[in-house]
């Protein structure tokens, strides 16, 4: 647990300007690279390209690691490495997408539905394959949330991403419309018709109490 809250650290954290401080940050991630836990493999090999720079093979690496016939929760930890080498290179998106598709795994669409937000642009098929997820009624609550919120992220950038939040506000599922309500309330400028659209709920007399409340 110590060697991987490190390595993920140091993912975090950036490159250091001191080159003394840096040579030796890589040294120790040369060094996790090998390590006996590959989650910390992982998060090594993303760490590596935060310190120097992206890297095809490392790219590679952790693609290979979030691919179906790994064990989940390597998969989930790639996924979400992942995410961070997708807000500086795009060519990972479409593999981020590809596991919205994987239903019967619910922690893989969540880690996927969590990477494309974290994106925050990940274009057209991110964003569709993201309405398809939260509109999906026979998933489970919490993963048609994590789309929501992905759509939420993803929508500070690209205004197409509201339009299909503002129809989850008519879902059938009473916490679907809650969650909607609290995404579109708490975004910066959603636009007119989202807050329209709450203000329409708020004072629907036919929605239940508890959407009301959320919309107002």
């Amino acid at each position: 647990a110590v060697r991987l809250q490190g390595i993920m650290g140091l993912a975090q954290m950036g490159k250091s300007a001191d080159p003394d401080l840096l040579a030796h940050e890589v040294m120790v991630v040369r060094t996790r690279m090998k390590d006996r836990d590959k989650t910390v493999v992982i998060w090594a090999h993303l760490s590596m390209m935060v310190l120097d720079k992206l890297d095809d093979a490392d790219i590679d690496y952790l693609t290979n690691a979030a691919k179906p016939g790994e064990l989940e929760r390597y998969r989930v930890q790639a996924i979400s490495a992942l995410a961070m080498v997708g807000t500086k290179e795009k060519k990972v998106v479409p593999v981020l997408v590809d596991y919205l598709s994987e239903t019967a795994s619910p922690n893989i669409v969540i880690a996927a539905c969590q990477a494309l937000g974290a994106v925050g642009d990940p274009g057209a098929k991110a964003v569709n394959g993201l309405i398809d997820v939260s509109k999906d009624e026979k998933l489970d609550e919490p993963v048609r949330f994590q789309a929501i919120y992905a759509l939420a992220s993803i929508g500070a950038k690209d205004k197409s991403a509201v339009a299909p939040l503002i129809a989850l506000l008519a879902d059938k599922d009473p916490n679907v419309v809650m969650a909607t309500c609290y995404v579109l309330g708490y975004m910066d400028e959603p636009g007119a018709q989202a807050e329209q659209a709450l203000t329409n709920l708020a004072h629907n007399m036919d929605a239940p109490d508890t959407e009301r409340k959320y919309a107002e």
